[in-house]
């Protein structure tokens, strides 16, 4: 790990000049496993904003897939049509809409807020100037009650979308 003025970096860049020295310019930058795996070894292994990044992404999008395959199933639009509009939604409104067609339930709903207010806090406000002594870290507590919950919701979500194809 790299130290600044005591603070413990999570990246040593020295270590990933020399990685970079071993990497083709053509080479591609990509995740190491399925993507839930990935995110659960970074949260594992103290990574919290690769961990974040990469749950959040794919549960955005399996709401994606869940909402495209929900609305050629119950409506009459055209698959281009569903596949453009769900493509524009965002993890909060794919999140807001699931609830409110049921796909989800009330649980399930705030699951996936608390773990996007979580994201939001670690990727927007971290870097914010803290205000009055203000701490803008993240307890190790909150980012586990909002991470495993919706690490696990993950895979009920994958489970819906099997039931639609």
């Amino acid at each position: 790990m790299g130290h600044n003025n005591g603070i413990n970096l999570a990246y040593d860049f020295r270590v990933t000049a020399k990685f970079k020295k071993r990497m083709k310019p053509d080479q591609k930058i990509s995740l190491t496993a399925f993507p839930p795996d990935h995110a659960f070894k970074a949260y594992k292994a103290g990574y919290y904003f690769e961990a974040t990044a990469v749950l959040h992404g794919y549960l955005e999008s399996q709401m994606k897939s869940l909402f495209h395959l929900y609305a050629i199933k119950n409506s009459q639009t055209q698959l281009s049509e569903t596949w453009d509009v769900s493509e524009k939604m965002s993890y909060i409104m794919l999140s807001h809409t699931l609830f409110i067609l049921n796909i989800i339930n009330k649980k399930e709903y705030h699951v996936l807020v608390n773990f996007n207010t979580l994201r939001n806090t670690l990727m927007h406000r971290f870097y914010l100037d803290s205000y009055e002594g203000t701490n803008k870290g993240v307890s190790i507590k909150k980012f586990e009650s909002c991470f495993e919950p919706a690490y696990n919701l993950l895979y009920q979500l994958m489970e819906k979308v099997d039931e639609l194809v």
